[in-house]
């Protein structure tokens, strides 16, 4: 039977009656005993769907799913503690190595809190799946279905007043804490009896009366039951409605915080509808507590000590559209188009892959009978693909900080090791300029910051004068005070006016929020905003970056050839499509990929600046505070619908005061007020680090031996942890730009030693259009491998996101993102290219000649020339790995940090692999600017000659070990300028080469290159 003639699923999902069932029944000869309805009738035919295709899906799959998620999630913290107590035990090291006073501890001290600190946190066996939902949304029924057993009375978790956790335990039992402390047992029956069991616990989890009033005296209830599902430590967390009580928002934010996972129920038969109220609140309650939470750290006298608080990613939410069944078909789109708009207003950066329709009844009765509904299996797949975002998020932070304080005490290592190997006179000398620089910058710097605060405060007013003239004078503000018909039945004043009041609000957030949609204001404010502090901050970040160079002895100088990007293929223009997926490398976002900044500003600080909402919702308890509480039962049973009235009015008349849209345009912008005021406060230390350290130079009587032996060794022991916590970083942090199914490799282009770069696709996300790009795909999967690719990203983002007013790099291949290559290591995809330089000079007649070989190893200096200025190297530089556009430019490939490469273990393995490898290189060394140069000597005798060196020597049967020795190519090139060029960078002695700004100058001086040099 030919595929196209198959039953499928999909086929199952159009039969809407019963007799169009039937046909297929009769084909396959399935027996219709049991089958009473639609249903059945098209459940028995996914089963025998389901058994055909060898779908392995069973009760278990949730379980499983989730005890492997936190089974790999364990390993991974417990690998990083170890990293985290690899550093805390080098720290007296470090004191003794750059001081000379063991156990001193003066310079590591900070340091040292802010890693005990963390780990306990770190490590913390804490694994909560916080769920909550709208009324009648069937939460209870999820949690049923995803653990597996019909454990839970669907009336139990319904309207709780506290926290119900879900813990696993052989005796059944449950224990009541009070919010302070006390612990009560209330006993439960066994299995038979589980419904009267729980509800003997509903006075404890019910406020039935003054829940307008914060009185209720319980804070949770851990209710423990013999469920596989709950092994491990995982805990399902039933959240109470939030927006009601403070201390109980506060208590949802902590559990939030260490959420393993975050599923919110939506009630779908509603119309379809989102409870708006109910969802705003919950992220009023999540924005306003970790806004709180960031401000108050920066009041502690210890906050900067800890530097770990994990923002919840509003990524890993999970929104689960349940009752789906009740949704017309004809309505669905429109019903699911409709509850993403809501979600992303009220969830800012919700995306639609974060959202589940579902109907959980089907999805019971179908698992009773073998079989998974698809949108279950949907949902199972969203949350083995969303969870980990959340794992990763947490593990992100604690991967920064360990990153901030490696990069530092690799600085003062450096520092001290420049300081010993500089004479007395040059050492007072450097130190004495580095303290200027940094009495310099400590004026100029708060001198900026307090200009960002003003502006910040002038967006402030301009803000409060734009809504206040909104109230005034828009005429649909009245309507906001009008109540609905539904509090005629209610008859308690205190519940009705709190409800009202409560409504009124929402409508004001709402009519805002739509202006807001519109104008754009605050979006504007936001964006401002942002590029102010990348503009002002990379400066203090440059000039502080200048003073440390200049303590280690770095004298990089600066490119300052001129690009008009818009010239390059349209790649980097305004307009280009790849432009949204280089990441800004600015000072905000470095941390990110593991640039090291002289500022160490927490993760936290930074992603809750980036990632907040133009507007957020808003509590209406501040405004509530506010009023004076005037409450007459007979004036509101009189006449209910006008006392409401009257109550909006002064709500409204509350809010449109000018102190109150202050406060509220205040807590808008409160993550950039918070972001200023921990830059000042980072500012602050690194100046006062630098002061120290500068003393304990200054200070220096050490023989220059022993300071170098000592400090020699903790700069290996630093690097070697450096390495782990970056492979660490790649295997399980990472976030990648593309997936990996998003990409396609296609024909390699060029090959080198280690990686072949071809041609690809890239799939934009959610469409069927693709583009051309390249993709370079390493060759073996190995920790050097790794940590190439990642120093590799690492210099490419950083050239093609430069904010220090240099040019961009002409002749450096664009980045466009990295993706997860089919052997578990990045893949990086580049902008497309036409050729490998080898292929387009060898072509013919026309391509082939002097001049164009002339011109291409200009651009190629100049390109090398770029990255030597910065800093950077480009290994294994050849024909192969310098590529060619549509245009002709030459494009670098490979730029990178120098390094030691790694060898064979044996002296005997063929040469050609390591051709283009200089000898220092090759005996151990590390790969520097001068091991380039050796390269340009080896692609200057192939232009001529028209082969390859490996071919050459690979015929001769060279090893590795006869390389060693070889200084020159065996043939002499045709012309005597390029003959010394060549030698001089071919000589053993890397002292002796040209560097590339002088081999430069002297292949300008070949009379025939003046004439004709486009690059």
């Amino acid at each position: 039977m030919a595929d196209t003639d198959r039953l499928t699923e999909d086929i199952i999902d159009q039969i809407r009656y019963f007799n169009q069932a039937i046909p297929h029944f009769t084909k396959y000869d399935l027996s219709l005993e049991g089958v009473t309805d639609i249903f059945t009738a098209k459940l028995r035919l996914r089963q025998f769907v389901q058994q055909a295709d060898g779908t392995e899906s069973s009760i278990r799959d949730a379980t499983a799913l989730m005890l492997k998620l936190k089974e790999e999630h364990d390993k991974c913290t417990e690998q990083l503690q170890g990293l985290f107590q690899s550093t805390t035990l080098l720290l007296p090291d470090v004191d003794d190595g750059i001081s000379g006073q063991l156990g001193n501890g003066q310079l590591t001290a900070e340091f040292s809190q802010r890693l005990k600190q963390s780990v306990p946190k770190l490590i913390s066996p804490k694994c909560p799946i916080l769920v909550a939902g709208e009324t009648s949304s069937g939460k209870s029924s999820l949690l049923n279905l995803i653990l597996g057993e019909e454990m839970l009375p669907t009336s139990t978790l319904s309207t709780t007043s506290i926290i119900c956790e879900l813990r696993h335990g052989e005796q059944r039992k449950a224990k009541v804490f009070t919010w302070d402390d006390q612990e009560i047992d209330v006993p439960l029956e066994d299995s038979s009896s589980d419904k009267k069991s729980l509800e003997k616990i509903s006075a404890y989890i019910h406020q039935k009366e003054n829940r307008d009033q914060e009185i209720f005296p319980y804070k949770r209830v851990e209710i423990y039951l013999p469920l596989e599902f709950l092994k491990g430590g995982i805990t399902i967390v039933d959240s109470p409605g939030v927006g009601e009580s403070e201390k109980m928002d506060e208590v949802v934010f902590d559990y939030m915080q260490e959420a393993f996972a975050f599923i919110y129920v939506i009630n779908s038969a509603n119309a379809g509808g989102i409870q708006k109220d109910r969802l705003g609140r919950l992220i009023n309650a999540v924005s306003t507590k970790g806004r709180e939470q960031l401000e108050d750290g920066q009041l502690k006298s210890n906050s900067r000590k800890d530097a770990t608080t994990a923002t919840f990613s509003s990524r890993s939410a999970i929104f689960v559209c349940n009752k789906w069944d009740q949704v017309p078909v004809h309505e669905a789109q429109i019903v699911q188009d409709e509850q993403l708009r809501v979600l992303r207003r009220y969830w800012p950066g919700c995306t639609e892959d974060q959202v589940f329709q579902l109907c959980t009844s089907d999805a019971t009765k179908a698992l009773q009978h073998g079989v998974v509904m698809k949108d279950y299996r949907h949902l199972l797949d969203g949350i083995e693909r969303l969870i980990p975002i959340s794992l990763r998020n947490k593990l992100k932070v604690y991967h920064s900080l360990l990153e901030q304080v490696l990069c530092r005490i690799k600085f003062m290592l450096n520092a001290t090791m420049a300081n010993a190997d500089t004479e007395t006179k040059e050492r007072q000398e450097r130190l004495h300029k580095a303290q200027n620089d940094l009495d310099i910058l400590k004026r100029n710097s708060f001198k900026r910051i307090k200009e960002m605060k003003d502006t910040l405060n002038g967006h402030m007013k301009h803000c409060v004068d734009r809504l206040s003239n909104l109230l005034e004078t828009d005429s649909r503000v009245q309507q906001l005070v009008t109540p609905s018909s539904n509090f005629i039945e209610e008859s308690d004043v205190h519940i009705a006016e709190k409800e009202f009041k409560s409504m009124v609000c929402f409508r004001l957030q709402n009519f805002i929020m739509d202006w807001e949609e519109q104008e754009g204001h605050f979006k504007k404010v936001k964006t401002n905003t942002e590029e102010m502090f990348r503009k002002e901050l990379s400066k203090i970040e440059r000039e502080m970056s200048a003073m440390e160079q200049n303590l280690t002895g770095q004298t990089g100088t600066d490119d300052t050839e001129q690009v008009n990007l818009t010239e390059i293929e349209g790649i980097s223009s305004g307009t280009s499509r790849y432009e949204e997926s280089v990441i800004d490398l600015k000072i905000l976002d470095k941390l990110q990929i593991g640039v090291p900044s002289p500022l160490s500003i927490p993760l936290d600080i930074i992603e809750s600046l980036l990632s907040s909402p133009a507007m957020f919702s808003f509590s209406p308890k501040g405004i509530f505070k506010m009023l004076f509480e005037i409450k007459s039962k007979q004036e509101f049973n009189e006449n209910k619908l006008e006392y409401m009235r009257k109550q909006g009015l002064r709500v409204l008349e509350k809010f449109k005061e000018r102190e109150t849209l202050r406060v509220f345009v205040e807590n808008q912008l409160r993550p950039s007020y918070i972001f200023l005021d921990r830059c000042e406060e980072s500012i602050g230390e690194a100046i006062e680090s630098n002061e120290k350290l500068i003393e304990h130079l200054k200070g220096e009587g050490r023989p220059i031996e022993k300071v170098k032996q000592g400090v020699g060794r903790l700069q290996e022991e630093v690097e070697n942890i450096q390495d782990k916590l970056t492979i660490f970083g790649i295997q399980h942090v990472k976030a990648f730009d593309f997936e990996k199914e998003q990409v396609t490799v296609e024909e390699t282009i060029a090959s080198g030693t280690f990686a072949n770069i071809a041609r690809g696709k890239l799939q934009e996300k959610k469409k069927a259009t693709s583009c051309e790009v390249l993709v370079k795909v390493f060759k073996e999967r190995s920790d050097a491998t790794i940590l190439r690719i990642v120093s590799e990203e690492k210099c490419l983002r950083t050239l093609w996101n430069l904010n220090d007013g240099s040019a961009k790099p002409l002749h450096i291949i664009l980045l466009l993102g990295a993706s997860r290559g089919p052997i578990g290591i990045p893949m990086l995809i580049l902008e497309p290219a036409r050729r490998s330089l080898r292929s387009f000079l060898g072509r013919g007649e026309i391509t082939s000649t002097s001049q164009n070989k002339k011109v291409a190893m200009s651009c190629v200096g100049k390109g090398l020339e770029y990255l030597h200025n910065k800093g950077m190297v480009h290994i294994e530089l050849s024909m192969d790995t310098v590529l060619v556009k549509t245009d002709g430019t030459p494009k670098l490939t490979s730029p990178c940090e120098p390094q030691r490469i790694e060898l064979p273990e044996t002296a005997d393995a063929l040469a050609s692999p390591y051709v283009y490898l200089a000898p220092e290189v090759l005996r151990g060394g590390v790969y520097k600017k001068s091991a380039d140069m050796y390269s340009v000597g080896l692609m200057m005798w192939e232009m001529w000659s028209l082969k390859k060196i490996s071919e050459v020597d690979k015929k001769g049967g060279l090893s590795l070990q006869q390389l060693l020795t070889k200084n020159k190519p065996a043939e002499d090139p045709p012309t005597i300028h390029w003959q010394s060029m060549m030698s001089k960078n071919l000589s053993v002695d890397p002292f002796c080469r040209w560097s590339c700004s002088e081999w430069l100058a002297e292949l300008k001086d070949d009379k025939s290159l003046r004439k004709q040099t486009n690059c």
